[in-house]
């Protein structure tokens, strides 16, 4: 059991990059989890490092004040050409990049998303407006994370069909 504990441990750690001082989790669903522990806003950037026009720009997190609203959130960037950043694009219906969404508290509900570059000043605004983490917007979503959870074997691993409601939903059997 300890060592299961510490190997989890240990693959969370390797899922986190530091960028200016910030911990950004490359793992949708730990930076999930924890952002629902911490009670704080999960905020998700999706990018296509491919593509110049749909990379996140680093130089918005260059001011102090910037990194400070920032540090209120649990952070999580994502390139969309792994199959893992394929699989949490399309859960957010994710299509131009970059991609942002931020949601409450619970890391249940979307409560701000959007594509593309943002000027410095709506960047700041949005961070601002919604580091609390409170729902106050009729024009949130639930997060859909169902098909973005765990890293599904490649390999056939059912013979036949799972009798796992979720996994007959969701079509995870072989």
């Amino acid at each position: 059991m300890q060592v299961l504990l510490m190997a989890t441990m240990a693959s969370a750690a390797m899922a986190v990059s530091t960028t200016n001082e910030l911990d950004w989790s490359s793992h949708y669903a730990n930076a999930k989890v924890q952002a629902a522990e911490e009670h704080r806003p999960l905020l998700v950037v999706l990018e296509n490092s491919d593509d110049p026009a749909g990379r996140f720009d680093q130089d918005r997190l260059a001011s102090e004040s910037q990194r400070e609203l920032l540090k209120h959130y649990r952070l999580c960037r994502m390139d969309v050409n792994t199959d893992y950043g394929k699989r949490v694009a399309n859960a957010f219906g994710a299509k131009s990049f970059p991609f942002t969404a931020i949601t409450d508290s619970s890391a249940q509900y979307i409560t701000f998303q959007a594509s593309g570059s943002m000027t410095t000043e709506k960047w700041e605004q949005t961070l601002q407006t919604r580091m609390s983490g409170q729902v106050s917007d009729a024009s949130v979503r639930r997060v859909e994370t169902s098909k973005v959870i765990t890293d599904w074997p490649t390999e056939a691993v059912y013979s036949v069909p799972s009798d796992c409601p979720n996994c007959v939903r969701n079509q995870y059997y072989r």
